[in-house]
């Protein structure tokens, strides 16, 4: 399909992989923005004919298909960043909608705020049976620290970047760190910058049994491996150093707070040894993390020595 003619505003970054016809719902919602000035990138990162049969029979000219044998959900999103020409970029997961206005509000806020280096949107969750939305805080400014406790961004379809985050820095999706590369990504961008929220629900992230984010174990895995990544992330930055020495702070605690609280939901089970290890190595100085050591070295000790 033949590119646009000139450099869009927009550049719309959509990896597909044996989507089955519920890409047709995600594609119409993007060609139905009530912002145009747009390219729309599809990678298709190995799939069937028929997905590619599906994207062929739109013929919207501003659509650009790009093929790939299979590497990757980040792999994909990677080649359709190397491709954009936008001066922002919009990820787009396959199986999530966009409401109309999604471009036309984020974009606003960055002319309102140019300094800003990331913009998110409020998401409503659906299923086959209902929908609704997750009571979470929204985060404007400086928000690393609060994107280490919990990640408000719930879906890579509802960000927004500058090309010049990305491309003066050198950011891109780790495929080692599948499925938390997008949350890797959003930490390293917000050490960059402000990042801020639309506060409008602007997209719909379907939920449904192939859904990598519901591998709850491979998630929490990731996630760790993430935030371990930031102490080397913090040091090669130019951060000056008693901010260094607050975020270190901060991932410490963050990473003895997740541990702690694996290793009370696991009080009996062999791993929970190892997690309260952590919670100590990571909080020595939060006595919180001694009592979870004691309740669960007790616990083990106690199982032992009733056998």
């Amino acid at each position: 399909m033949s590119k646009v003619a000139d450099t869009p505003a927009v550049s719309v970054i959509m990896p597909v992989y044996n989507t089955g016809d519920m890409v047709r719902t995600t594609i119409e919602s993007v060609l139905a923005q009530t912002f145009s000035d747009f390219e729309f990138i599809i990678i298709d990162d190995g799939s069937r004919a028929e997905t590619s049969e599906i994207v062929r029979s739109y013929t919207d000219p501003r659509i650009r298909y790009c093929y790939q044998e299979n590497q990757g959900m980040a792999s994909a999103r990677n080649r359709g960043i190397e491709l954009a020409q936008g001066q922002y970029l919009a990820f787009l997961d396959h199986d999530d909608i966009w409401l109309p206005e999604k471009l036309d509000e984020q974009l606003k806020i960055f002319a309102a705020y140019p300094e800003t280096m990331l913009v998110y949107s409020q998401v409503e969750f659906f299923n086959d049976r209902r929908s609704w939305l997750q009571d979470e805080p929204i985060l404007n400014g400086q928000v690393f620290i609060s994107l280490l406790r919990s990640c408000v961004i719930h879906s890579t379809s509802c960000v927004m970047v500058p090309r010049t985050a990305l491309f003066n820095s050198a950011l891109r999706f780790h495929p080692d760190s599948v499925p938390c590369d997008d949350y890797e990504l959003w930490l390293r961008i917000a050490l960059l910058g402000a990042v801020r929220c639309t506060e409008k629900v602007l997209v719909r992230y379907r939920l449904h049994d192939h859904n990598i984010s519901r591998q709850h174990n491979l998630m929490t895995a990731k996630r760790l491996h993430v935030i371990r990544q930031m102490f080397s992330v913090v040091r090669s930055s130019s951060i000056s150093g008693w901010r260094k020495l607050r975020l270190n702070w901060e991932i410490c605690r963050t990473l003895s707070w997740l541990y702690r609280h694996l290793a009370e939901g696991a009080v009996h089970s062999p791993d929970a040894v190892s997690y309260a290890r952590q919670a100590l190595y990571y909080g020595w100085f939060n006595p919180k993390s001694f009592y979870v050591w004691l309740k669960v070295i007790g616990s083990h000790f106690g199982s032992s020595s009733h056998e």
